[in-house]
């Protein structure tokens, strides 16, 4: 498959984790493939942009294009959203995701919900 170089240009800056640009590459050659095309443009990682920002959700993306930019911290899990104490009777785990839809409103109400039972 060849990669036109504004094509390559926007994979390096596509707001998406490290370890999925390999897959963003091949979603991006996936779209090639369906167009009947040998090539890979810009139009088709704008494509693959669109698809990545829906599966992550709006506010991961734009802490990932913020990080890509220079003007973000890189994206992190909440230290708050663990509890571990080996003193307890009970253990809790939360859903969490680093770079997936997880909300700051869903972080809130889970931090809020292991506040409630510390």
């Amino acid at each position: 498959m060849v990669w036109d170089t504004d094509a390559e240009e926007a994979l390096a800056q596509l707001p998406v984790p490290l370890i999925m640009q390999p897959y963003a590459r091949i979603y991006a050659e996936k779209i090639a493939r369906h167009r009947k095309s040998d090539r890979v443009t810009r139009e088709m990682l704008v494509e693959t942009e669109k698809a990545y920002a829906q599966f992550m959700g709006r506010e991961k993306t734009e802490q990932l294009r913020a990080f890509l930019a220079g003007t973000g911290p890189p994206p992190a899990l909440e230290d708050e959203l663990f509890f571990t104490d080996n003193n307890v009777l009970y253990h809790i785990e939360t859903c969490f995701t680093k770079y997936g839809e997880n909300s700051d409103t869903v972080r809130t109400a889970l931090k809020d919900m292991m506040r409630s039972v510390c």
